[in-house]
């Protein structure tokens, strides 16, 4: 499966990073970009 997330004001994306593949998506050089990460340690699944 492809995710593809078309950006409005406010949202936030959550993914599981361990079953994910990474790509980048074609981006503006000189545009801003914020990227913030949350690490969350333990074996049990989030539901």
């Amino acid at each position: 499966k492809v995710y593809s997330h078309t950006w409005s004001v406010g949202d936030t994306v959550i993914w599981d990073n361990q079953g994910v593949l990474h790509r980048a998506a074609p981006y503006e050089p000189n545009s801003p970009r914020e990227m913030l990460r949350t690490t969350v340690l333990g074996d049990e699944p989030i539901q």
